[in-house]
């Protein structure tokens, strides 16, 4: 149930991808942006894990996984309810620059925690389903978006992502305070008699950064630029030569879903 948990905020992590790409249209038309503008902010998502990953990665660790990850999907709460009351460029751009900083958190955070909470074989399977958050968050997003904007306007729309960042708020509290209870239960019985303690293991050695390595994040960087660009824009395209909105978001939900499988 926590590896499910885990992955859930990756996928709403990555359905706010997928919700720009479906609200670009009316935001577009509202606030007289252009294409180029509307890119823009999509792209904001990933200004902070393209400038501060690396820190990202050595820092939450320390402050806490766990609580880091619930600091992020408030944060995306924040930055949506923030975006439904923008009246102009700037005020998207500050609210988008928030969810950034949670997504960033949510994708450091997540798999750490998914491949601790697995064990054995389920490890691997545990991070084959963490890989597919991408594809299957901006399907979501794109299609769930899509069709609440055309139900209730751009703005109303936002609420999904609070009320997600909520919901998942709250469960990753109440599975802390369970653990929390467990780990006082556990005190409780266990024998008073001095335990010595284990000796502190070695400080795992880091690997090496080879070609092959650089090539694989290439590789998957080239990947990104594909999918999420092209997935991005595509609503606005399809919008662009006639298709209604909610087809539209349909559509790239289906494009994107079509990258789960790989």
């Amino acid at each position: 149930m926590r590896i499910l948990l885990y992955y859930l905020c990756g996928v709403f992590a990555a359905a706010q991808l997928g919700k720009l790409a479906a609200l670009s249209p009316p935001i577009a038309r509202e606030l007289q942006l252009g294409l180029a503008a509307m890119a823009g902010l999509a792209s904001l998502l990933g200004v902070c894990g393209a400038t501060l990953g690396g820190g990202a990665g050595r820092w939450l660790p320390r402050v806490g996984l766990r609580s880091s990850l619930s600091v992020a999907v408030l944060a995306l709460a924040i930055g949506a309810a923030a975006s439904a009351f923008a009246q102009d460029l700037v005020t998207l751009a500050l609210a988008r620059l928030v969810e950034s900083l949670g997504y960033l958190a949510i994708v450091v955070a997540a798999p750490v925690l998914i491949a601790r909470a697995a064990e054995g074989r389920r490890q691997a399977a545990a991070m084959a389903l963490w890989s597919t958050f991408v594809p299957v968050g901006m399907a979501v997003g794109a299609w769930a978006y899509a069709w609440a904007a055309g139900a209730v306007g751009w703005r109303l729309a936002q609420a999904l992502s609070v009320a997600g960042g909520l919901l998942l708020w709250v469960s990753l509290r109440a599975m802390a305070a369970g653990d929390a209870a467990t780990r006082r239960a556990a005190s409780t019985t266990s024998p008073t008699a001095p335990v010595a303690p284990a000796a502190p293991a070695p400080p795992p050695s880091p690997g090496a950064t080879g070609a092959l390595l650089w090539a694989l994040v290439a590789a998957f960087g080239a990947y990104a630029v594909a999918e999420v660009g092209l997935l991005a824009l595509l609503p606005s395209l399809l919008t662009q030569g006639g298709m209604p909105l909610a087809t539209a978001g349909g559509w790239t939900g289906a494009a994107a879903a079509a990258n789960a499988a790989a």
